[in-house]
């Protein structure tokens, strides 16, 4: 009997524990291995024999260097602007789509598809959206008689052209999440509600939301992390080299010149160099 409850209570963590491996071995072995790197001085692309230990030299460089909190305040303004665009967009589309819709099932398949694109590859097509040259929205601009932005070239538009495309990719994983929601929410409430004369507006502000915070809660634990995740491999391949520092982010990678722990730089995604028009 004794056995057969231990079987019982080991049985989910053994079903569990392929995937916990292989999230530990892709997940968590790089971000050990990243931090013990940051301890040397290595070039990427370098025999790993080549690396120079140097303490606490890097952090004390990257703490000094006036770049770090810089790229600090734009993550957080990418992640603040994105996430919460998703989310009011997201819920918007979700109350306008709840009552039944003809071709709704169409709408959300199609709707979905930007979610299951790679960033980098969701970076590389605004890229080409945005080109100063023959991009579709400067296309689009000259058609209501405006001039041509360089988008990825100009500093007060490079990062909302980022959020845009954010927006774009995240928006329908909230819609599909908050429909869920509201197809899911029991009906008396709303019911009693509309019996005793609310409003439709008054319904979805003192009912429905209500009801819905466990979703946003939980949208809101989540989205911050991936935004700032996804920002580098987004958005650096939309941009091109040599960009200023009003839009970077601390994204820290190995062999980019200099000397000794010199060599860890942050990588950028905001305007472009002047003359690359084409960006």
């Amino acid at each position: 009997m004794g056995q057969q409850r231990l079987f019982r209570g080991v049985t989910p963590y053994l079903f569990v524990a392929p995937a916990v491996g292989i999230l530990a071995f892709t997940c968590l072995y790089p971000v050990i291995k990243g931090f013990e790197l940051s301890f040397y001085d290595w070039s990427l692309g370098t025999p790993i024999s080549s690396r120079k230990y140097v303490g606490w030299e890097n952090f004390a460089w990257a703490w000094q260097d006036p770049a770090l909190f810089n790229s600090i305040k734009v993550t957080l303004v990418f992640t603040a602007c994105s996430v919460l665009a998703e989310l009011f967009l997201g819920l918007a589309i979700a109350f306008l789509l709840e009552k039944g819709v003809r071709g709704i099932a169409i709408f959300r398949t199609i709707f979905i598809v930007p979610i299951m694109i790679a960033p980098v590859v969701v970076g590389l097509l605004w890229r080409y959206l945005f080109d100063a040259n023959f991009g579709l929205i400067n296309y689009l601009v000259r058609l209501v008689g405006f001039e041509p932005k360089i988008w990825l070239g100009t500093p007060g538009l490079a990062m909302p052209a980022v959020i845009v495309t954010d927006i774009w990719q995240w928006t329908p994983f909230m819609f599909i999440l908050f429909l869920a929601g509201l197809q899911s929410l029991p009906k008396d409430p709303v019911e009693a509600a509309e019996v005793d004369g609310a409003s439709g507006w008054q319904v979805i502000r003192l009912v429905k939301l209500p009801l819905l915070a466990p979703v946003t809660r939980t949208f809101m634990r989540s989205a911050p992390g991936s935004s700032g995740r996804a920002a580098c491999g987004r958005c650096w391949p939309r941009t091109c080299s040599g960009l200023s520092r009003r839009s970077a982010v601390p994204a820290p990678t190995a062999g980019r010149g200099g000397r000794g722990p010199r060599r860890s730089r942050f990588r950028s995604w905001g305007p472009a160099r002047r003359g690359r028009s084409g960006c």
